[in-house]
């Protein structure tokens, strides 16, 4: 506590912007809840399938296990006793039937064993700015639309993201090479924590600004 209002004596010496900040930093956020668009995963088990075009597997050729991964894992930390089929199954089913994508839905489902289907359409996927290619930004840009396995095909469609699913990370791009790395790690976990939550109870905090 005496740490606190030093800081606060400190900044007020410093001047009043700084300690006009302080109070901000210092100040609880209000925040309020927001429900799951889809709260029915809990105790079933989920299949999360990319579609990804070619020329973004050519660029980032292992996207959709990167991106699977975060997904299945904030899913298995927020809904309770979901099951997420492992994104490498997945892959690996892709793979060998080719023509997956226009199979009907529930035939998917039933082949991975899932009581969901999770389709996530990647409208795009960069971490670079495009046109610069020294100028370094992750871009996530991505459709979702949940699907039954036992309703009949044509009927199934539970859910789906009413607007899209976008990311964009750091607000400024960043000029140096080294940084891609973490730009892409950040980018993918913020993708996967938004799309997660449309599928379990949270809260966010409210910004006075936005109101």
């Amino acid at each position: 506590m005496k740490r606190t209002w030093m800081l606060w004596f400190l900044l007020a010496a410093a001047g009043c912007d700084a300690a006009g900040y302080s109070l901000w930093l210092l100040t609880p956020r209000e925040k309020r809840n927001v429900d799951a668009e889809f709260p029915n995963l809990k105790n079933h088990t989920v299949a999360v399938v990319f579609y990804v075009d070619e020329k973004t597997q050519l660029d980032y050729p292992n996207v959709c296990l990167t991106l699977g991964a975060k997904v299945a894992e904030q899913l298995r930390q927020h809904v309770k006793n979901v099951k997420v089929i492992d994104p490498l199954r997945v892959i690996r089913y892709q793979d060998e039937n080719l023509h997956w994508d226009t199979q009907d839905k529930k035939t998917t489902a039933t082949d991975l064993k899932a009581d969901f289907l999770l389709i996530v359409s990647l409208v795009e996927f960069s971490t670079r700015v495009p046109g610069q290619m020294n100028a370094f930004q992750g871009r996530i840009s991505a459709e979702a639309k949940l699907y039954d396995s036992i309703l009949d095909e044509g009927d199934n469609l539970l859910w789906e993201s009413k607007r899209g699913l976008d990311v964009v990370y750091p607000k400024l791009p960043q000029y140096s090479e080294r940084m891609e790395p973490h730009i892409r790690q950040e980018t993918e976990q913020k993708f996967a924590d938004m799309l997660a939550k449309k599928f379990y109870d949270h809260e966010i905090e409210i910004n006075v600004e936005d109101e």
